[in-house]
């Protein structure tokens, strides 16, 4: 009974830490990926001298 009891005050204490630094993580790493998103479209949207037009073919561009 006393393992159970040690076993259920180590998860109420260490868990939500656990998880907050989990999800703390995972939304640094999610709003990267979705800025990296967002720019790359918005720079080839703009015309970005490092990208070709949108609609443009392979053969068009030399690339």
């Amino acid at each position: 009974m006393n393992t159970i009891k040690a076993l259920w005050a180590f998860c109420s204490i260490c868990l939500p830490v656990i998880l907050d630094v989990t999800f703390e993580n995972l939304e640094s790493e999610f709003l990267s990926v979705f800025a990296i998103i967002f720019l790359s479209i918005y720079l080839r949207e703009k015309g970005s001298p490092k990208s070709k037009p949108v609609d443009a073919s392979h053969t068009e561009t030399g690339k």
